[in-house]
């Protein structure tokens, strides 16, 4: 076509409903005629638009005689996530009340833990509570209830031992609590201070997580790799940001 400066190139990207990171690749230009490239590259993001949804169910029961009661509401995630999802609760006063002595109040957070904890290809449903692990396992849709941890520490993921499986562990004040799923053994490991963020990735991209950690006051990242257990240090960030690891590059 005359004076034509500019065509299209199409790409098909496939839809789907997986809760996933945005995720990128490349149209690459090459062997030009008649002309020189100066910019070869393009890059394509794939937004993620799949988010998850949370609810939480009712609960009716006799509150007994004596003493105190038990009423468990159960949070429920509509499907498995790549990332951390958390959220705060907190009791309300109905026509039951704190002052009238018909309840204790509670609050905290839940955190939803990604992760394919009995190693069958999948995420399965996770959640942390006060230092307890509840895992809805993919395979065969039964429950495991782990105690480790305690009110307060951050909890962690990964597959800390590279046998497939992810591993729960904690943060606690700089230090890494991790109980292998390969062993059943645990693995404790100062690093970090008390204020840094754990940020699980594999950095070094040997198929095993790597204990990280983002320091938000200057925005330093400190991982610790798993491939020879030297220590690598990044400035990337401003101070008050948020970290959020993934593998954003196909490789």
């Amino acid at each position: 076509m005359p004076n034509d400066t500019s065509e299209t190139i199409t790409v098909a990207v496939s839809c789907d409903t997986t809760v996933e990171l945005d995720e990128t690749f490349f149209v690459n230009l090459s062997s030009p005629s008649n002309a020189t490239i100066l910019d070869n590259q393009g890059l394509g993001t794939i937004q993620n638009d799949d988010v998850p949804t949370l609810s939480i169910n009712d609960v009716s029961q006799v509150e007994g005689n004596a003493g105190t009661s038990t009423f468990a509401f159960t949070v429920t995630l509509s499907q498995a996530s790549s990332q951390t999802v958390t959220v705060n609760y907190a009791t309300a006063d109905n026509t039951a009340t704190v002052a009238g002595n018909d309840y204790v109040a509670g609050s905290g957070t839940l955190t939803f833990a990604p992760g394919d904890y009995d190693g069958d290809a999948r995420n399965d449903l996770a959640v942390y509570r006060d230092g307890v692990w509840f895992v809805l396992r993919s395979s065969d849709s039964a429950v495991s209830i782990s105690n480790w941890g305690l009110a307060g520490d951050r909890p962690v993921s990964g597959d800390f031992d590279g046998d497939g499986s992810t591993d729960i562990g904690i943060y606690r004040a700089g230090v890494w609590w991790i109980q292998e799923s390969l062993t059943g053994t645990a693995r404790v490991i100062p690093f970090g201070i008390g204020t840094d963020i754990p940020t699980v990735g594999d950095y070094d991209g040997d198929g095993t997580s790597d204990i990280a950690v983002f320091r938000p006051a200057d925005g330093d990242w400190y991982v610790l790799k798993s491939s020879d257990t030297t220590i690598t240090g990044v400035n990337w960030g401003l101070a008050g940001d948020v970290p959020i690891p993934a593998a954003y590059l196909p490789q």
